[in-house]
């Protein structure tokens, strides 16, 4: 067969492409392991979790792997079809579903409230009030959640009238009505006249940025309020025609982003404002769904997407992509080369693509004169600035716009791997079979074989050093050549591999070996030191090699482009560090294939502004070094699962319990930890260490892995620890941990008899000792009971002492006065009138101080209404508003703890009265079933509670008394200036 009879030449020119930095979106839906494709609301929970709704139930996801509880699975959910979602930092979630039932998940359960006792059901959002209580953001109302009751908001928040509030991050309280929009902030309001045609019933359709202005969205429009003015946005400057927004956040590069579509109406994605301009990435840019029906930010930066086709990540990435649909003429590329004039050539499987000014130019060669066409395999330009085209099977130059076929030069025809030219404008060629061949004196002709001295006849590339020496790539070793003379290096002689793919020479004259399947060797004063994957290389592939401007290597793989800092390769080489680290970057930075192609020169190169081009299966991956950001944030470890010969024994408490100890009995063989770490960004490459105190010396490296199987452990008291590193290497090096106690078989120690003995004596001993330590304790108690009921009592009896002493007896001293008078004076008519008054008011004395003992309205009216007519005796008597609500319960308690419970509220409406200085107070009764809960609250002046016992008068110690007697528990709570609350919950028998 003939080759290279013909040159087939074309021009195409085609658009420019951006090279500004891109975004990228990943997707999850029902394939990866979702429930539903359905996903609402997104959350994470403060131990690094991520939180979604579906309409097939709630999904926790670590990075890498789905969890689903719905009400097949987990007790206390009545209803998969959730929507509206948020956590709040106690690690607790607040879920909505469409049919209006609340979940709260807290402290691993679930508890559920079925829509019937929801007072409104369309739940649109959760969100802390300005006390840090969780308000329920209804369709028309507010309400909380108090004690198992539901109890609206304050009037001002359901006065009927349509609106939106939002708490602003600088502490102002935004309301949006329809005509208005009003600012509060320290007392003070500032009112916005705005037309909205459209309230959005998201409730996030409002936002203050981190300026303080207020953004609102309407139908086609964007309101921004700052500094007493009203910006409009409209179709004119970028908003999409009938689309409404919300959900909004800010990026740290000033820009302003926010979601589109509503549940019953599509969207067009999201919308980013930034140097007054609007953007929009929706599905041609990769987003799975235009409609999105919420965002959430979490604590890494990542912002995740909730659509009707799954879930959505938007990062922004420091890799770009040139393709076939950029322009380039193929997408199998293979070597590349940056010329003199800053243009950039690409060899492809389908032609040469030249890249200059964001544009294309396509030249396609051919065989035979119009044949089949050729793979370019390796590029070079030479001092004449010819462009060098080594293809399948042949040579062509490029000068001037002209193709010339130069295979016709060569003895025997080959594919040309690799091309180079020497200080003294000689070009080496590198073949596939026949070795060197070089061009000199307008000549080809063989230069070096194997029956030279070179290894391999297969030559990847060719290099000459700073010192003029030759040095030779093949599939068979390296070699160099030296004084007119090769040696080689082989595995022998330390190579990782004798596969060779690149070199790299370092400005202190240390040479970089890249393997295809070896890892990477380090060569200086003679010797090789390699790094794989074993210690810490993230492939063993290394195509090509660049070092930015940061001293980093960035090199290519099967796998995909890595990076790794060239000081903690020498420092590891040199024993300074036991451990390096190397970042992967693949389909989810950007990537269209994660396979480069290497083994041609050259396989990489670096732009004039110092971003870097890697050929790859689907095109040319670009790099930029300098939008690289770390993410510093350390990622939490969890154990999740640990099982003893496959029964899972772990809890969802069993981590924060520092007495937590799994037991293994002699009988048990296998031990299985299933641990994970919370980085949502590339969690796939989180790093492991764990080791097994008592066992383990050093950290052991588990890689990616997130198990650890241990079997037959020896008998003893371990502690297993495992940390994790995120993918840029930042480590949680508290990390998790947690005992473990293994039995050994009674009958195989010699101690067991002694033992028996001696736990039976201090068993016994210990019996002997709790009994009389608590026989000491229940006598303590008693006694403290006793001094107290007695104190009470003596306490109670000078009060009446001192009732009669001070009204009653005073009035008695009255009745016996007049009556002495009224038998010297003539006037006995008035003086008997005078005494029968003071008889009608020692009469009213002696009633009150027999109320005061056990009011009878107890008997006549009930509790309840004693209670309320006490509450509004103290109101009229004092200058405090008392609100009440006292649930029905009459009979609930015998006679004896009626009063009790009486003097409970009486003492604590006479500590506010008496010391809180308070002008408002209130006093609410809630029932369920037999359980009472009472809360008297004030908002008087409080007191420091850990003082509580040195205050004196304030009737505490009665309170606590008689709940005692009632066996209910007692609290108080009190901040100076912040009021008093008194909270009694009893347990009516």
């Amino acid at each position: 067969m003939k080759f290279f009879l013909g040159v087939f030449f074309c021009l195409v020119v085609l658009s420019c492409h951006s090279l500004t930095a891109q975004y990228h979106f990943d997707s999850w839906t029902t394939d990866n392991g979702l429930p539903q494709n359905g996903v609402r609301s997104i959350s994470q929970t403060p131990d690094g979790y991520l939180w979604f709704t579906t309409l097939d139930g709630l999904v926790r996801f670590d990075g890498v792997q789905f969890t689903i509880f719905n009400k097949s699975k987990s007790k206390g959910i009545i209803n998969n079809r959730f929507w509206a979602m948020r956590s709040f930092s106690d690690g607790s979630i607040w879920a909505a579903t469409e049919g209006g039932d609340l979940t709260i998940y807290r402290d691993g359960k679930f508890t559920s409230y079925p829509a019937e006792q929801v007072p409104e059901q369309l739940i649109l959002g959760f969100e802390k009030d300005e006390n840090g209580e969780v308000l329920i953001n209804a369709d028309s109302s507010f309400y909380y959640l108090r004690n198992g009751e539901f109890v609206f908001a304050k009037k001002s928040e359901n006065d009927g009238t349509q609106k939106k509030i939002n708490f602003g991050q600088s502490g102002t309280r935004w309301e949006v009505y329809p005509t208005e929009t009003r600012q509060i902030k320290n007392g003070q309001t500032k009112i916005y006249q705005l037309q909205i045609k459209y309230l959005n019933y998201y409730y996030q359709s409002v936002y203050e940025d981190k300026k303080g202005g207020l953004w609102i969205t309407d139908k086609g429009k964007l309101y921004y309020l700052q500094n007493g003015e009203i910006t409009e946005y409209n179709e004119k400057d970028g908003i999409p025609q009938n689309i409404q927004g919300h959900n909004f956040w800010e990026e740290s590069d000033g820009s302003l982003w926010f979601a589109t579509g509503e549940y019953s109406a599509a969207g067009v994605g999201l919308i980013r404002f930034k140097d007054g301009k609007f953007s929009r990435f929706g599905v041609e840019q990769g987003l799975s769904n235009d409609r999105i029906f919420s965002v959430f930010k979490d604590r890494e930066g990542t912002v995740w997407l909730a659509t009707d086709k799954g879930l959505n990540r938007l990062r922004s990435q420091i890799m770009t992509t040139l393709s076939a649909k950029d322009g380039l003429v193929n997408n199998e590329a293979y070597p590349i080369l940056k010329s003199r004039d800053g243009s950039i050539y690409i060899g492809t499987v389908g032609g040469l693509s030249r890249y200059q000014d964001g544009k294309f130019t396509n030249t396609i060669l051919r065989d035979n004169g119009g044949g089949g066409v050729l793979a370019i395999q390796s590029l070079w330009e030479d001092e004449e600035g010819r462009l060098w085209i080594g293809v399948v099977g042949g040579l062509f130059v490029l000068k001037a716009g002209k193709v010339e076929d130069w295979s016709k030069k060569f003895e025997k025809r080959d594919t040309v791997y690799s091309i180079y030219s020497l200080k003294d404008g000689t070009v080496l060629i590198g073949t596939e079979h026949f070795g060197v061949w070089q061009y000199k004196d307008g000549k080809i002709t063989v230069a070096f074989t194997t029956a030279e001295g070179l290894p391999s006849n297969d030559i990847k590339f060719i290099h000459e050093d700073r010192n003029g020496d030759l040095w030779f790539g093949t599939y068979g070793g390296l070699s160099i050549l030296k004084d007119g003379k090769f040696t080689n290096y082989t595995t022998n002689e330390g190579l990782p591999s004798n596969y060779l793919r690149s070199m790299k020479e370092d400005t202190d004259g240390t040479l970089w070996i890249g393997s295809y399947d070896g890892g990477l060797s380090r060569f200086r004063d003679g010797k090789f030191f390699n790094f794989n994957t074993e210690n810490g290389l993230f492939s063993n592939g290394v195509f090509a090699i660049m070092e930015d401007k940061n001293s980093n290597f960035w090199m290519s793989s099967n796998q995909g482009i890595y990076r790794v800092a060239k000081q903690q390769l020498n420092d590891f080489a040199d024993g300074k560090i036991n451990h390096y680290e190397s970042f992967g970057y693949g389909k989810n930075d950007g990537m269209l294939n994660t396979e480069c192609n290497g083994g041609r020169q050259p396989s990489a190169l670096m732009d004039s502004s110092g971003k870097i081009w890697f050929p790859t299966l689907e095109g040319i991956a670009i790099v930029n070094p300098d939008a690289l950001q770390t993410n510093q944030v350390p990622p939490p470890v969890q154990i999740e699962k640990v099982e003893i010969d496959r029964e899972n024994i772990w809890t969802e408490n069993a981590s924060n319990d520092s007495n937590f100890a799994v037991k293994i009995n002699p009988s048990d063989i296998h031990l299985d930890i299933t641990y994970t770490a919370l980085s949502l960004i590339k969690s796939d490459q989180i790093h492991f260490r764990y080791k097994l105190e008592g066992l383990d010396e050093d950290w052991l490296d588990g890689g990616t892995k997130r198990t650890v199987n241990y079997t037959h452990l020896p008998s003893g008291s371990y502690t297993f620890k495992v940390i994790a590193s995120n993918s840029d290497g930042v480590w949680n090096t508290e990390g998790k941990s947690f005992k473990i106690v293994v039995y050994a078989p009674f009958y195989k120690t010699w101690w067991f008899w002694t033992l028996m003995v001696l736990l039976f004596l201090s068993g016994a001993y210990l019996i002997y000792r709790y009994r009389i330590n608590q026989l000491q304790k229940l006598n303590l108690a008693q006694e403290n009971f006793a001094r107290q009921l007695i104190e009470s009592q003596e306490s109670e009896r000078k009060r009446i002492a001192q009732e009669l002493h001070d009204s009653l007896g005073q009035n008695l001293l009255v009745i016996k006065n007049r009556a002495l008078l009224g038998l010297a004076v003539e006037d006995k008519d008035e003086q008997f009138s005078e005494i029968q008054d003071s008889v009608s008011d020692a009469l009213v004395e002696v009633r009150s101080i027999a109320y005061n003992l056990r009011p009878l309205h107890i008997e006549r009216l009930g509790l309840t209404s004693t209670l309320e007519e006490m509450i509004e005796d103290v109101e009229k008597s004092s200058n405090i508003s008392i609100n009440y609500d006292i649930a029905p319960i009459n009979g609930l308690f015998s006679p004896e703890n009626e009063i009790n419970f009486y003097r409970i509220v009486q003492e604590s409406l006479n500590n506010i009265v008496k010391h809180s200085k308070a002008d408002k107070a209130s006093v609410e009764v809630f029932r369920d079933g037999n359980k009472i809960t009472l809360t008297v609250k004030d908002n008087g002046k409080g007191f420091e509670t850990d003082k509580v016992n040195e205050k004196k008068g304030l009737g505490l110690n009665g309170i606590a008394e008689r709940a005692k007697i009632l066996g209910g528990n007692y609290s108080i709570d009190s901040e100076l200036e912040k009021g008093t609350t008194v909270l009694v919950e009893i347990e009516a028998k």
